[in-house]
Protein backbone atom coordinates (compact mmCIF):
# COMPACT_ATOMS: atom_id res chain seq x y z
CA UNK A 1 0.00 0.00 0.00
CA UNK A 2 2.57 2.71 0.95
CA UNK A 3 4.63 1.50 -2.15
CA UNK A 4 1.52 1.92 -4.14
CA UNK A 5 1.06 5.33 -2.87
CA UNK A 6 4.85 6.91 -3.19
CA UNK A 7 4.81 5.46 -6.40
CA UNK A 8 2.16 8.19 -7.74
CA UNK A 9 4.10 10.88 -6.52
CA UNK A 10 6.22 12.99 -8.62
CA UNK A 11 10.24 13.73 -7.57
CA UNK A 12 9.17 16.95 -5.87
CA UNK A 13 5.97 18.86 -4.79
CA UNK A 14 4.46 20.04 -1.72
CA UNK A 15 0.98 19.96 0.22
CA UNK A 16 -0.72 20.47 -3.45
CA UNK A 17 0.30 16.80 -4.47
CA UNK A 18 -0.18 15.18 -1.27
CA UNK A 19 -3.74 16.28 -1.38
CA UNK A 20 -4.56 15.21 -4.54
CA UNK A 21 -3.11 11.93 -4.23
CA UNK A 22 -4.64 11.17 -0.61
CA UNK A 23 -7.63 13.30 -1.40
CA UNK A 24 -8.46 14.22 -4.71
CA UNK A 25 -8.40 17.02 -6.69
CA UNK A 26 -11.11 19.35 -5.32
CA UNK A 27 -8.87 19.35 -1.88
CA UNK A 28 -5.77 19.89 -3.98
CA UNK A 29 -7.21 22.78 -5.62
CA UNK A 30 -8.51 24.12 -2.26
CA UNK A 31 -4.71 23.78 -1.01
CA UNK A 32 -3.13 24.92 -4.17
CA UNK A 33 -5.54 28.05 -3.72
CA UNK A 34 -3.94 28.25 0.21
CA UNK A 35 -0.38 28.74 -1.12
CA UNK A 36 -0.86 30.85 -3.58
CA UNK A 37 -2.13 33.57 -1.27
CA UNK A 38 -0.07 32.75 1.47
CA UNK A 39 2.88 33.26 -1.18
CA UNK A 40 1.02 36.25 -2.65
CA UNK A 41 0.63 37.78 0.40
CA UNK A 42 4.00 37.50 1.89
CA UNK A 43 5.66 38.46 -1.45
CA UNK A 44 3.65 41.62 -1.83
CA UNK A 45 4.44 42.70 2.14
CA UNK A 46 7.64 41.99 1.75
CA UNK A 47 8.54 43.86 -1.44
CA UNK A 48 6.09 46.84 -0.01
CA UNK A 49 8.62 46.51 2.84
CA UNK A 50 11.58 47.10 0.64
CA UNK A 51 10.23 49.72 -1.14
CA UNK A 52 9.52 52.23 2.34
CA UNK A 53 12.82 51.23 3.03
CA UNK A 54 14.33 52.64 -0.32
CA UNK A 55 12.02 55.86 0.04
CA UNK A 56 13.04 56.10 3.54
CA UNK A 57 16.28 56.41 2.68
CA UNK A 58 16.43 58.32 -0.29
CA UNK A 59 14.79 60.86 2.06
CA UNK A 60 17.91 61.05 4.05
CA UNK A 61 19.97 62.88 0.81
CA UNK A 62 17.38 65.78 0.88
CA UNK A 63 19.09 68.53 1.46
CA UNK A 64 17.30 71.35 4.11
CA UNK A 65 19.65 73.91 3.68
CA UNK A 66 19.46 74.49 -0.06
CA UNK A 67 16.60 76.27 -1.83
CA UNK A 68 14.25 74.77 -4.23
CA UNK A 69 15.98 74.96 -7.56
CA UNK A 70 18.87 72.77 -6.06
CA UNK A 71 16.24 70.24 -4.54
CA UNK A 72 14.21 70.27 -7.75
CA UNK A 73 16.00 66.75 -8.68
CA UNK A 74 15.23 65.37 -5.05
CA UNK A 75 11.33 66.16 -5.41
CA UNK A 76 11.53 64.47 -9.03
CA UNK A 77 13.10 61.56 -7.63
CA UNK A 78 10.62 61.56 -4.39
CA UNK A 79 7.87 61.52 -6.82
CA UNK A 80 9.03 58.59 -8.86
CA UNK A 81 9.93 56.45 -5.87
CA UNK A 82 6.75 57.81 -4.05
CA UNK A 83 4.08 58.92 -5.86
CA UNK A 84 1.48 58.54 -3.67
CA UNK A 85 -2.01 56.73 -3.73
CA UNK A 86 -0.79 53.96 -2.41
CA UNK A 87 1.68 53.03 -5.01
CA UNK A 88 4.91 51.74 -5.19
CA UNK A 89 6.86 51.42 -8.08
CA UNK A 90 10.03 49.92 -5.94
CA UNK A 91 7.85 47.11 -5.05
CA UNK A 92 6.83 46.51 -8.34
CA UNK A 93 10.64 46.23 -9.81
CA UNK A 94 11.63 44.20 -7.06
CA UNK A 95 8.89 41.70 -7.50
CA UNK A 96 9.60 41.13 -11.58
CA UNK A 97 13.53 41.03 -10.88
CA UNK A 98 12.25 38.03 -8.40
CA UNK A 99 10.13 36.61 -11.31
CA UNK A 100 12.98 37.29 -13.67
CA UNK A 101 15.27 35.58 -11.71
CA UNK A 102 13.30 32.27 -11.18
CA UNK A 103 12.14 31.58 -15.23
CA UNK A 104 16.31 32.06 -15.80
CA UNK A 105 16.58 28.67 -14.01
CA UNK A 106 16.31 26.63 -10.78
CA UNK A 107 20.50 27.22 -10.35
CA UNK A 108 20.81 30.57 -11.34
CA UNK A 109 17.95 31.02 -8.39
CA UNK A 110 19.32 28.91 -5.89
CA UNK A 111 22.90 30.55 -6.18
CA UNK A 112 21.39 34.07 -5.89
CA UNK A 113 19.63 32.85 -2.90
CA UNK A 114 22.30 31.20 -0.88
CA UNK A 115 24.32 34.09 -1.53
CA UNK A 116 21.86 36.81 -0.30
CA UNK A 117 21.07 34.41 2.60
CA UNK A 118 24.69 34.50 3.64
CA UNK A 119 24.52 38.57 3.87
CA UNK A 120 21.22 38.91 5.32
CA UNK A 121 22.28 36.09 8.00
CA UNK A 122 25.82 38.69 8.47
CA UNK A 123 23.32 41.92 8.54
CA UNK A 124 21.06 40.62 11.19
CA UNK A 125 23.74 39.53 13.21
CA UNK A 126 25.54 42.30 12.78
CA UNK A 127 22.81 44.50 14.01
CA UNK A 128 21.74 42.19 16.87
CA UNK A 129 25.49 42.49 18.27
CA UNK A 130 25.64 46.33 18.20
CA UNK A 131 22.08 46.96 19.84
CA UNK A 132 22.68 44.76 22.16
CA UNK A 133 26.01 46.19 22.97
CA UNK A 134 24.47 49.66 22.99
CA UNK A 135 21.18 48.39 24.80
CA UNK A 136 20.11 50.71 28.18
CA UNK A 137 18.49 49.38 30.84
CA UNK A 138 15.88 51.89 31.29
CA UNK A 139 14.55 51.66 27.74
CA UNK A 140 13.32 48.09 29.07
CA UNK A 141 11.17 49.10 31.69
CA UNK A 142 8.11 48.65 31.45
CA UNK A 143 8.80 45.50 29.50
CA UNK A 144 5.34 45.14 28.43
CA UNK A 145 4.04 48.85 27.73
CA UNK A 146 0.39 49.11 29.12
CA UNK A 147 -1.11 50.48 26.14
CA UNK A 148 0.08 47.23 24.05
CA UNK A 149 -0.59 44.72 26.57
CA UNK A 150 -0.57 41.01 25.46
CA UNK A 151 -2.83 42.31 23.01
CA UNK A 152 0.50 43.89 21.71
CA UNK A 153 2.74 40.84 21.76
CA UNK A 154 -0.07 38.63 19.79
CA UNK A 155 -0.05 40.88 17.20
CA UNK A 156 3.82 41.39 16.88
CA UNK A 157 4.30 37.59 16.93
CA UNK A 158 1.97 37.13 14.22
CA UNK A 159 3.81 39.74 12.31
CA UNK A 160 7.12 37.76 13.16
CA UNK A 161 5.54 34.72 10.79
CA UNK A 162 6.34 36.16 8.24
CA UNK A 163 10.23 35.29 8.51
CA UNK A 164 9.38 31.40 8.69
CA UNK A 165 7.16 31.35 5.70
CA UNK A 166 8.76 29.24 3.24
CA UNK A 167 9.74 26.14 5.35
CA UNK A 168 7.11 24.24 3.78
CA UNK A 169 8.66 24.36 0.55
CA UNK A 170 11.52 22.43 2.11
CA UNK A 171 10.17 19.15 0.76
CA UNK A 172 10.23 20.12 -2.56
CA UNK A 173 13.85 19.88 -2.45
CA UNK A 174 13.85 16.30 -0.46
CA UNK A 175 14.64 14.48 -3.64
CA UNK A 176 18.20 16.65 -3.91
CA UNK A 177 19.21 15.19 -0.47
CA UNK A 178 21.66 12.68 -0.13
CA UNK A 179 19.91 11.47 2.71
CA UNK A 180 16.59 13.44 2.97
CA UNK A 181 15.44 11.34 5.85
CA UNK A 182 18.26 12.61 7.91
CA UNK A 183 19.19 16.23 6.36
CA UNK A 184 15.65 17.54 5.84
CA UNK A 185 14.99 17.39 9.62
CA UNK A 186 17.85 18.13 10.58
CA UNK A 187 18.13 21.36 8.31
CA UNK A 188 14.87 22.62 9.33
CA UNK A 189 15.83 22.00 12.53
CA UNK A 190 18.93 24.09 12.65
CA UNK A 191 17.40 26.59 10.61
CA UNK A 192 14.60 27.06 12.74
CA UNK A 193 16.52 27.61 16.00
CA UNK A 194 19.14 30.19 14.20
CA UNK A 195 15.98 32.30 13.39
CA UNK A 196 14.57 32.18 16.13
CA UNK A 197 17.11 33.34 17.95
CA UNK A 198 18.20 36.14 16.18
CA UNK A 199 14.92 37.23 15.61
CA UNK A 200 14.95 37.14 19.80
CA UNK A 201 17.96 39.17 19.86
CA UNK A 202 17.68 42.09 17.39
CA UNK A 203 14.23 42.47 19.40
CA UNK A 204 15.77 42.74 22.32
CA UNK A 205 18.37 44.97 21.30
CA UNK A 206 16.23 47.19 19.25
CA UNK A 207 14.00 47.94 22.15
CA UNK A 208 17.01 48.59 24.50
CA UNK A 209 18.63 50.52 22.08
CA UNK A 210 15.85 53.23 21.38
CA UNK A 211 12.44 54.54 23.36
CA UNK A 212 9.98 52.24 21.98
CA UNK A 213 7.77 55.45 20.83
CA UNK A 214 11.01 56.13 18.95
CA UNK A 215 11.44 53.31 17.17
CA UNK A 216 10.85 53.95 13.33
CA UNK A 217 8.08 51.45 11.62
CA UNK A 218 9.54 51.52 8.12
CA UNK A 219 13.26 51.69 9.22
CA UNK A 220 13.41 50.80 12.81
CA UNK A 221 17.62 49.89 13.39
CA UNK A 222 19.37 52.45 10.78
CA UNK A 223 16.83 55.21 12.39
CA UNK A 224 17.66 53.54 15.99
CA UNK A 225 21.56 53.92 15.18
CA UNK A 226 20.94 57.57 14.15
CA UNK A 227 19.07 57.91 17.14
CA UNK A 228 22.41 57.10 19.48
CA UNK A 229 24.74 58.82 17.01
CA UNK A 230 26.24 55.94 15.03
CA UNK A 231 26.25 56.96 12.08
CA UNK A 232 28.22 54.59 10.30
CA UNK A 233 26.10 51.86 11.43
CA UNK A 234 23.47 53.45 10.79
CA UNK A 235 24.95 53.81 6.81
CA UNK A 236 25.57 50.00 6.80
CA UNK A 237 22.18 48.90 7.54
CA UNK A 238 20.22 50.79 5.70
CA UNK A 239 22.63 50.27 2.71
CA UNK A 240 22.52 46.26 3.54
CA UNK A 241 18.29 46.16 3.93
CA UNK A 242 18.34 47.07 0.55
CA UNK A 243 20.76 44.69 -0.38
CA UNK A 244 19.62 41.52 0.85
CA UNK A 245 15.81 42.13 1.98
CA UNK A 246 14.11 41.08 -1.60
Amino acid sequence: MEQELGGRFPSVGSSYVYAKETMGECVAMIAGACLTLEYTGSASAVARSWGDKVVAYVQTWEDKDAGEEDNSWYRLLMFVLDPGLGINPCAFFISLGAVLLLLDGVKESKNVTNFFSTLKFLLVFFMAIMSLILAKRENMSPFVPSQFGAGGIIRGATSSFFGYIGFDEICCLSGEAINPSRDIPRAIMITLLVVTSLYCAVSIGLAGMVPYQDISETSGFPEGFRYRGYYWAAEITAIGELIVLP
